[in-house]
């Protein structure tokens, strides 16, 4: 007989809660997880936990302000980001482009393809929108830096071309 390497081959285990396992109550079998995420929300950097029975929160630990609660139940539920990328230019050049606000983390590779098939024509200014309401998100994808800068390669860093340079103490 062979197993799909998926394929559970021990009886659900009773009575513990942690790490997902499975729960028998009467003839439903309820689950229960908790899950680590580390918190941005502020400078603190908490380790959340979130207690899930069900697909549903029952708890959230060691978020310390209210905005770590809300940023913890908004990343378990609905993750989202901000896309950053290139684009080339019709006249060869590529151009840093970045998403206006945050998109559904699971439309990211999507939208990456979307991109593909944008090729702006010079000039573009920063904070130009490049794609509008990029796949129905409500989200524009915008130049985060003017086309006259010069030619920017992707993964090759110029320095001093997009960072401004400190010169006083």
């Amino acid at each position: 007989m062979v197993l799909d390497r998926y394929q559970c081959t021990s009886p659900p285990l009773a009575g513990g809660t942690e790490g997902g396992n499975t729960l028998p109550k009467g003839d439903v079998m309820m689950t229960e997880e908790s899950v680590s995420i580390p918190c941005i929300a502020c400078p603190q950097g908490c380790l959340a936990e979130i207690t899930v029975k069900d697909g549903e929160i029952v708890s959230i630990s060691g978020a310390q302000c209210k905005r770590g609660q809300e940023y913890v139940v908004q990343e378990y539920t609905d993750p989202r980001r901000v896309l950053t990328s290139t684009v080339q230019l019709q006249n060869g050049q590529w151009l840093p482009v970045r998403s206006r606000g945050l998109v559904p983390k699971g439309l990211l590779f999507d939208i990456m393809l979307a991109l593909r098939q944008v090729c702006p024509n010079p000039p573009v200014d920063i904070g130009e929108v490049i794609l509008p309401n990029v796949l129905d998100t409500g989200v524009d994808i915008v130049a985060s830096a003017p086309s006259d800068l010069g030619q920017f390669v992707p993964g090759q860093f110029v320095p001093g071309q997009f960072v401004p340079r400190y010169s006083g103490r």
